[in-house]
């Protein structure tokens, strides 16, 4: 498959535009800026000859040395409001998981240490990304192997507490608390559903707007997500036999 950046810089490395492109990306910069950055340099590297590398330096330096302007959706508040439904998501499945076994059972709930802990790190984990996605996200570019070791240990922070950690923090009905999680999963595809509809100018940065490539496929992918999910997790819970 063509790469569609070939026709904004067709005399630049591959590997020099792509590094640029994404630190780029990661600082904020819109679309439009770096195929237009990315066309300037290119006809800079056609006139003299030279490759990228020797015009302008390492990519990474490069891009950060031309101070593009950030896009407005990549402020605090656009992606804290783009990391939401995902928390509202996960604590809705988390709410629902817990309660579906004590309904059946006909019991009351308990919520472990375990629980609370798991939950808190996820959307501790979701917050932070919101806020330090650029530095996390140049982490995980440049050090691959560290950032699978990291997700990893990610893992097991979220999954190890539930297991090992059975104190019980409070007993409660289950049939509120799986109420909540419907309303929360509602809630979570009314927003998910209302994000705005990104396209991406970096890879068609000469398309016409109605042309561009959009993200409203995503949004409805994790707003059907979220409760297809839900609904087999609860029934795997409520079929698969438990303490009573």
């Amino acid at each position: 498959m063509k790469d569609p950046l070939d026709d904004v810089a067709p005399d630049i490395d591959r590997s020099w535009r792509d590094n640029f492109t994404l630190t780029a990306l990661i600082n904020g910069a819109t679309g439009a800026d770096i195929a237009a950055s990315l066309a300037e340099a290119n006809d800079h590297v056609k006139l003299s000859g030279e490759t990228a590398g020797d015009v302008f330096g390492p990519p990474e330096q490069y891009a950060a040395s031309l101070n593009l302007p950030p896009d407005p959706r990549s402020d605090v508040g656009h992606r804290v409001a783009a990391v939401v439904p995902g928390i509202m998501g996960v604590l809705a499945m988390q709410l629902v998981g817990l309660a579906v076994r004590p309904i059946r059972d006909g019991q009351p709930m308990s919520v472990t240490w375990g629980h609370a802990l798991n939950t808190s790190v996820i959307a501790a984990s979701m917050l932070l990304l919101a806020f330090q996605a650029a530095p996390i996200l140049t982490f995980m570019t440049r050090h691959r192997v560290l950032s699978i070791l990291g997700a990893g240990a990610w893992f097991a922070l979220i999954l190890v507490p539930v297991v090992l950690m059975k104190g019980v923090l409070t007993t409660v009905s289950p049939w509120p608390v799986c109420l909540a999680g419907i309303v929360l999963l509602l809630v979570t595809v009314r927003l998910y559903l209302g994000l705005p509809d990104g396209a991406d100018q970096v890879a068609f940065p000469r398309a016409e707007p109605s042309k561009l490539v959009s993200a409203r496929w995503m949004h409805r992918a994790m707003a059907a997500g979220f409760p297809l999910v839900t609904l087999a997790i609860a029934a795997m819970l409520w079929v698969i036999p438990g303490q009573r």
